[in-house]
């Protein structure tokens, strides 16, 4: 993990030719990415001016006359050496050291790296304009340099072709036909152009040229990058007077097709989003959501009551088209749902009417030695769309076994023979020593021809067992059509919550949600409960006693309270929602408690009437407030202390950068007024 998103160093020319290992095909050099790693994590191109430029400042030994030289080459230097990760010794120091071991992505030492070669190359063309260096010392090694990288770049060609092809990615097999090559040669080209130039007399027009070419220069990159093909469009998504009081979802996260759930984007639609790329994500908010970093919300712990009490009422999956194939396809991604007796016992998948006439199904099982052969570990449901249902037995020893039957332990313990296996995984244990670890396929055969409208897997009443499911898939035999069923297909199952709205484009398909709570709503009853409990409580939708929880009805704090005569608030309304500010109206003839769905974060402050009340976390992450009786103005403002203390800081810094500047001018003056006098 903290070396993930390291420049390899096979890659390191992309410094100097950005698009080598391919970028965007739909650009102007149109080849994909084949390199390592994403390249927008290991990129940093500056141009060749700057580089030619610092590298004439350093070569001409101002690095042990100019303290400011000095300090930007070890910058750039280091910087360079831990942007390779493990690709040099320094990874393993820097792993050590406390703070910075805590992130990942050397890579991003880029940003050092660039700006130190920025400063220098500011400082290389300051010098290169003063001072009297000749042109052909800088020729003298600028053109074997040059050489020098053409020349790697040549010999090492057909390897590139052959990596581009692993990928899927056709590059010209004549180098300098391949544009990636040519253009940065051609931006070589100029830069000393520009050098000859800036040795005559019309500097002006010269720095004036320099400006043109490094700007040409780095859009040479930068405007063939995938801002410019691959722009999130909010199109896909229509917008309602509902989606001011609510959430959007989308449960496979920034990777849906047409829809980007990143921050910079939320803001700039004005898109409330539950789930997003958030790699500082909320450790209360990720056992909430079931969310990762990568704002995927985990199928296994996907919670309606969750989304519900979010205020989650539109969500976007991905449409499950069908694909072409001679044989049955299955997802790259595991489905990784898991089934057992005293947890999760069935899951159901919609099919959107698609004609199969076999159903491949992958899984695994776990704490299974004790089974013997042709024990009934579980059915598969087949419901068409004319109400019929076929069934489908799973069979233990040929259909499933144990994932980890060849391990040494279980080998000589397990009572069932091994099935057919899909996929073979190695893994280690520090007692039993390298072992491989298994998934197993079974294919069962259809009524053909008929439209199939839902899947059903139901465990059998076998306890500690579990079964967990890797892949399913339909297939058409007559049409050659292979149906990947996702894990989204078993969310919007129940037909008295979820209503399939329309699909906006032929990617992204929508659901609303009927059941789902307001920003701001008043139950009737608070009750007080540990976290954990509240968690349980929301997740599994029953209290303790066993019954069920109204969520409309009641709100959890894990504070003792004393409510006493609070009465459900219909006369809610939320006025206004801004960056750091809500406010709600209020106007209630007895007191009442008011949830509102925002993270209870600390920095957050409640006023009514100007005054400020205390926030109550309610439901485990979510605010509350106990409201008087009457009409009433509540604003709900996040005023950090952090903050305030960081705007300080900053006014006291450009106060101290003023003072001295004002300390410096007042030094010249009275060292001129000293020397002046004499």
């Amino acid at each position: 993990m903290f070396n993930q998103f390291s420049l390899p160093l096979k890659q390191i020319l992309i410094l100097f030719f950005p698009y080598l290992f391919g970028g965007i095909d739909q650009s102007i050099y149109g080849a994909g990415y084949f390199g390592l790693w994403s390249p927008t994590e290991i990129s940093g191109y500056v141009g060749w001016l700057p580089i030619i430029f610092a590298a004439v400042i350093v070569l001409s030994k101002q690095i042990i006359r100019n303290k400011y030289v000095l300090f930007w080459s070890i910058t750039a230097l280091f910087s360079f050496i831990l942007m390779l990760g493990d690709g040099t010794f320094l990874s393993k120091i820097m792993y050590h050291v406390p703070g910075y071991n805590l992130f990942r992505a050397p890579g991003r030492n880029l940003v050092e790296y660039s700006f130190a070669i920025s400063v220098l190359g500011a400082l290389g063309l300051k010098y290169f304009i003063d001072s009297n260096i000749k042109i052909r010392l800088v020729l003298q090694w600028l053109i074997p340099f040059t050489i020098i990288l053409v020349s790697i770049i040549l010999f090492n060609y057909n390897d590139l072709i052959k990596k581009a092809k692993e990928k899927g990615v056709i590059i010209d097999t004549f180098p300098f036909a391949n544009l990636s090559i040519t253009i940065p040669l051609l931006f070589i080209f100029l830069s000393i152009g520009i050098i000859f130039i800036l040795k005559i007399k019309a500097r002006r027009i010269a720095l004036i040229l320099c400006l043109l070419v490094l700007v040409f220069d780095l859009s040479s990159f930068g405007w063939f990058y995938e801002w410019r093909f691959f722009a999130p469009s909010i199109n896909s998504i229509q917008k309602t007077e509902d989606q001011n009081q609510s959430r959007i979802v989308a449960p496979e996260g920034f990777s849906l097709p047409a829809l980007s759930l990143r921050p910079n984007i939320n803001q700039i639609s004005n898109l409330k989003s539950i789930n997003g790329y958030n790699p500082l994500i909320l450790k209360k908010y990720k056992q909430f959501v079931g969310m990762e970093t990568s704002g995927v919300i985990d199928m296994n712990q996907w919670n309606n009551q969750v989304i519900d009490l979010l205020s989650g009422k539109f969500i976007y999956v991905s449409k499950n088209n069908s694909k072409v194939s001679n044989s049955m396809l299955f997802n790259d991604t595991s489905l990784q749902l898991n089934l057992s007796k005293d947890k999760k016992t069935n899951i159901t998948f919609n099919i959107n009417d698609f004609k199969g006439d076999q159903i491949g199904f992958v899984s695994k099982l776990s704490y299974s030695i004790p089974l013997k052969d042709n024990t009934e570990i579980a059915k598969i449901n087949i419901k068409y769309s004319d109400n019929s249902v076929e069934t489908k037995p799973i069979i233990v020893g040929k259909d499933v076994s144990e994932w980890a039957y060849d391990r040494s332990d279980v080998k000589s313990a397990v009572q069932h023979s091994r099935a057919q296996v899909f996929k073979s995984f190695t893994l280690k244990d520090s007692t039993l020593g390298i072992y491989e670890g298994h998934s197993y396929i079974s294919i069962h055969q259809l009524t053909p021809n008929k439209s199939i409208s839902s899947i059903n897997i139901e465990m059998s009443n076998i306890p500690d067992v579990n079964l967990e499911i890797d892949q399913i898939s339909l297939f058409n035999s007559k049409d050659k059509l292979s149906y990947l069923v996702a894990s989204t297909d078993s969310l919007f199952t129940d037909s008295t919550r979820w209503i399939k709205k329309d699909v906006l484009e032929s990617e992204i398909i929508q659901y609303e949600n009927k059941k789902v709570l307001p920003m701001v709503w008043s139950p009737e009853t608070v009750k007080h409960f540990e976290d954990d409990e509240i968690l349980g409580i929301i997740k599994k939708g029953v209290l303790p006693d066993g019954k069920l929880v109204d969520l409309k009805s009641v709100a959890f704090l894990s504070e003792n309270n004393n409510f006493n005569g609070i009465t459900k608030n219909t006369n809610l309304e939320l006025v206004s929602e801004s960056s750091g500010l809500r406010v709600i109206k209020s106007d209630h003839l007895t007191p009442s408690f008011v949830v509102f769905s925002n993270i209870n974060y600390p920095g957050w402050k409640a006023y009514i009437d100007g005054k400020e009340t205390k926030i109550y976390e309610t439901n485990y992450i979510l605010q509350g407030i106990y409201v008087p009786e009457g009409t009433h103005i509540i604003e709900f403002k996040f005023e950090p202390f952090s903050f305030k203390l960081g705007v300080i800081c900053f006014f006291i810094g450009i106060l101290l950068m003023l003072s001295y500047i004002v300390f410096l001018n007042y030094q010249k003056r009275k060292e001129f007024t000293k020397d002046g006098s004499n």
